[in-house]
């Protein structure tokens, strides 16, 4: 069976992989504590008693940052080869479908599934679903969030991202600048302005894009660095690094100063894990790099595999310590949240990884033969 992520370079990062695994745990394990805290009335007498390891865990969810650190790094790679390296041009029209090819079809699936749950599970009617479902199809949940009911409340991201898919050609021109220190100058200004501003002050959210940008252009920067794939760069110094870097990123207390703080953190840390010699072997690791390789199905199902196993897990809460009801909590849930979400992966997201698979489809669907391959040597 192949797990391996298809990719469209010839070349696969299991590193960059690897950090898309530290992302999705952290994120996972965040709603674990979401859970046990709020769908129990001991969980939440004990997280009020124990507010302080409460806000702890809850900084995991700076792996959401992290994912947007990753997206822009990734989609920065086709605009550099064209505007650095004197490469093929980007077509935009298929740098989109690639987007909805690969990304839609698992998310809708994904709300059929949520949707299926809330009227089998919950009683719900199916005309209170509809305006939700289309709300979450449309990526407008942020701006109906409070006039309809929330499917999968961690798809907010999800919406961030799309805007910055739509956004990302006209800022890659940014990569078009000469000399590289005035383009590098240029990236690092925009991300300084988009981190020290409150943004969520003046749009009323902080979970849409001009509260989140100065990350996705962190991954544009670390992009035009060529952090991985600069020899040059490898030390174990780098391995010491990632030992300070990564727990600090977690660890940041919230002030006016995070945002800018933690772009810094995630610049360095990224920087890091890319150089590290230990760092990147342990991030490669087949394991870890298939499950960061399937982050995407995690993302898309875990609330739902924690919310429908919760009220039988919620039973193994007997202790009279949070940290110990959460940690036996972790050990139910986070198994069984990555062990369904790889057969999600395998049957629906892998195939669609293929930007073949509509072709692929049309043809079984009318019954046409695949093309043979020519093997050459």
């Amino acid at each position: 069976m192949q797990l391996q992520r298809v990719t469209t370079s010839a070349r696969w990062l299991p590193e960059l992989d690897g950090l898309r695994f530290v992302a999705i745990m952290a994120v996972l394990l965040v709603h674990v504590l979401d859970q046990t805290v709020n769908r129990s009335a001991l969980g939440r007498a004990q997280g009020l008693q124990h507010a302080h390891f409460v806000a702890g865990i809850n900084h995991l969810g700076r792996g959401v940052q992290l994912f947007f650190v990753i997206s822009g790094f990734i989609l920065a790679q086709p605009f550099l080869r064209q505007f650095r390296d004197g490469g093929k041009a980007v077509s935009l029209p298929g740098f989109y479908l690639r987007r909805l090819t690969r990304l839609e079809p698992p998310y809708l699936l994904s709300l059929v599934l949520y949707a299926a749950a809330f009227v089998l599970f919950r009683g719900e009617r199916v005309r209170t679903i509809a305006p939700a479902f289309a709300a979450h199809a449309l990526y407008a949940m942020q701006l109906l969030y409070h006039h309809v009911k929330v499917l999968n409340i961690v798809t907010w991201s999800l919406e961030v991202e799309v805007q910055f898919y739509l956004l990302t050609p006209l800022l890659a021109l940014l990569f078009r600048l000469r000399p590289t220190a005035l383009r590098l100058g240029v990236l690092v200004l925009c991300i300084a302005v988009g981190a020290a501003r409150d943004w969520s002050g003046m749009i009323g959210y902080r979970s849409m894009l001009p509260s989140n940008l100065c990350f996705f252009l962190v991954g544009f920067l670390l992009a035009d660095l060529r952090v991985a794939a600069r020899p040059a760069l490898r030390h174990a110094l780098w391995d010491a690094g990632c030992v300070l870097l990564w727990p600090c990123i977690f660890l940041l207390p919230e002030g006016p100063w995070t945002a800018p703080l933690l772009c810094l953190l995630l610049l360095l840390a990224f920087t890091a894990s890319m150089a590290g010699p230990l760092v990147r072997r342990m991030l490669g690791w087949y394991p870890i790099a298939i499950l960061g390789g399937a982050c995407y199905s995690i993302y898309l199902l875990h609330m739902l595999i924690l919310s429908t196993l919760f009220p039988a897990t919620r039973h193994a809460l007997v202790f009279h310590h949070l940290w110990m009801n959460y940690a036996v909590q972790a050990l139910l849930l986070v198994p069984c949240a990555i062990g369904l979400s790889m057969v999600y992966y395998v049957l629906i997201e892998r195939p669609c990884m293929d930007p073949r698979w509509p072709a692929h489809l049309w043809r079984r669907l009318s019954g046409q033969r695949e093309p043979r391959t020519l093997v050459t040597e």
